[in-house]
Order: C-alpha cells, then sequence, then structure tokens
C-alpha cells in the first residue's frame, strides 16, 4: 500500500494573496470653477488578482467638501466649487483608498491632485464712481494726480489699466492705475467746468480680459503754482491759563487759487502757552495735498 503525503507551504487558506494594486501612483485631473454637480472629473483604476470576494474593490476619497469617488473609480464634483473661497487652492490633493471584500480586507492607495480653474465671472469695479483730482501749472511731467483703484473678485484676474478717452495732458500706468501729468498745463485751454470750476475730465478704464468698467476723474485746474501762500496767523499769544491743545481762534488761510473751494475756513492752533508757536491744523480743508507749517 502506498501513501500520497501533501505539505501546503505559505499562502493563505481563504485564497487571498494580493492587495489591490493601482495602475499610477498619481492621479491629475482639472476642474473649471462653476462645474455642474455630478460631473466626472477623471476615473482611477484599481486591480485585485484575487479570486471571488477578495477580488472585488471599493473605491474610498479622502473626506472633503468638493469631490466624492463612485463604485467604478470616477471621481466627481459633490458640491458647486468657489475658487474665490479661501478653502479652496489652486490645487487640491486627496488620497484614493481601494479596498477588496477579502477575509482579511487589504488594500491600496494612490494620490490625486485636481487643479482648480478659475472663471472670469466677476466685473472689476473702482473704489469710487467719481474721483477728483488738482492740477497746477506749474506741475511737471510724470507728476502723479492720483491712483484710482480697481478690484476684482476673480481670484486670478489680471486688471489692465487705460484711458477710455485719450488725454492730451494725462496718461495712465497700464499696471498700476496711476494717473500722471503727460503734457504741461495750459489752463487757457481748459473748456469744461464743474460747479463753475475750470477742470478736465478724464475717463479711464479698467479690464480683466472679459469686463470692463469705467469711471470718471474730475481734475480741478488751479491757475497759481503748487503750493500755499498768503497764510493768515495770530502774533497775540493765548492767556497763560489755556491749555495745550485748545483752539482759541479761527482763520482762513488761502492757496491763491481763484476758486476759494480750495481754502481752508475751520483751523485748530495747537499752543504751548510757555512758549507762543501757534501751528495751524486744517480741520476741514479741499486741498489734501497740501502741507501746513508753523506760522
Amino acid at each position: 500500500m502506498s501513501f500520497l503525503s501533501l505539505e501546503v507551504c505559505g499562502g493563505s487558506t481563504s485564497g487571498q494573496d494580493t492587495s489591490p494594486l493601482f495602475i499610477r501612483t498619481l492621479y491629475s485631473g482639472v476642474c473649471r470653477e462653476g462645474t455642474a454637480v455630478d460631473t466626472a472629473i477623471l476615473t482611477v483604476t484599481a486591480f485585485d488578482a484575487d479570486p471571488g470576494p477578495a477580488g472585488i474593490i471599493d473605491y474610498t476619497l479622502q473626506e472633503n467638501n468638493l469631490f466624492k469617488i463612485d463604485d467604478r473609480g470616477a471621481v466627481r464634483v459633490k458640491s458647486p466649487i468657489d475658487a474665490e473661497n479661501p478653502d479652496v487652492g489652486d490645487v487640491m490633493t486627496y488620497i484614493v483608498t481601494a479596498t477588496d471584500r477579502g477575509t482579511p480586507k487589504r488594500s491600496g492607495t494612490t494620490n490625486l491632485s485636481i487643479q482648480i480653474v478659475d472663471e472670469n465671472e466677476a466685473r472689476p469695479r473702482f473704489e469710487k464712481f467719481l474721483y477728483f483730482a488738482d492740477v497746477y501749472q506749474n506741475d511737471q511731467i510724470g507728476t502723479v494726480i492720483l491712483t484710482p483703484k480697481a478690484h476684482d473678485r476673480d481670484r486670478d484676474a489680471t486688471l489692465v489699466y487705460d484711458m477710455f478717452i485719450l488725454s492730451p495732458y494725462f496718461h495712465i500706468d497700464n499696471r498700476t492705475g496711476t494717473v500722471m501729468v503727460d503734457k504741461a498745463i495750459d489752463y487757457k485751454e481748459v473748456v469744461e467746468f464743474y460747479r463753475g470750476r475750470s477742470v478736465f475730465q478724464v475717463k479711464a478704464r479698467v479690464t480683466d480680459g472679459r469686463y470692463l468698467s469705467i469711471v470718471t476723474i474730475v481734475t480741478r485746474v488751479h491757475t497759481s503754482e503748487r503750493g500755499l501762500n498768503n497764510l493768515l496767523t495770530t502774533t497775540q499769544p493765548p492767556p497763560t491759563t489755556t491749555a495745550p491743545g485748545c483752539t482759541i481762534e479761527g482763520r482762513r488761510y488761502t492757496d491763491g487759487d481763484r476758486n476759494p473751494e480750495n481754502n481752508c475756513e475751520v483751523c485748530q492752533m495747537d499752543v504751548n502757552p510757555t512758549s507762543w508757536t501757534p501751528t495751524l491744523i486744517p480741520l476741514r480743508a479741499g486741498i489734501p495735498r497740501r502741507e501746513v507749517g508753523n506760522g
């Protein structure tokens, strides 16, 4: 009589020997802002050579608010994507796990990278609807008049400034929006008026490549040179009991222009009773760019 002896070395008695294996170590996709919910972005694929339940794979995606994965490995949009949301980056990265149904369960992972493309959906807007500026006869070419700033809610917006209507006297920096003198000012050429004042009206615009906004800059023309003159001060010292910082007298100073709008009519004299050195501090003035020194 003969006997057959079998010896089993290694292996698994359940028939499960391998873990799920992804084809790639990194899957990359692109998702545009505003893509409809449930839209498939890309598909990841894993294989398991084990027979039976041990060869059936379930996919899971790292917990997040933007994307989900179905039982076939398709990565889909889970909720509306807003690229301007601070929690949404230029590129979102996740871990995808493939788990089989064997006993014990085995799993494998891969990396997922999705680029978020910002859609140009917002119009650039200036901070103001109307800007006011001042220009003087002695302003040199290149003198900065003002910088009308615009903002765009789109994350990747690139703003470009230019003149909507070309001006012989001014030009605008395309990148910063700064308006500068481009030609010596000739008061005799002024033909526009605003509230009785001689002005140049400058129309600037900003565009993000799709939308644009236009703003008006009213540039008041001054016949005098830039700077104050005819500064009035008082020469009488205040009483010795006057506290520092008290308003002791109102005065008026002018900058020599024909229009009184640029004159400060309410001033405060900040005094030290022990050393009479009055200083005019404008409280209401139409000349924000002139400094007032000691009297």
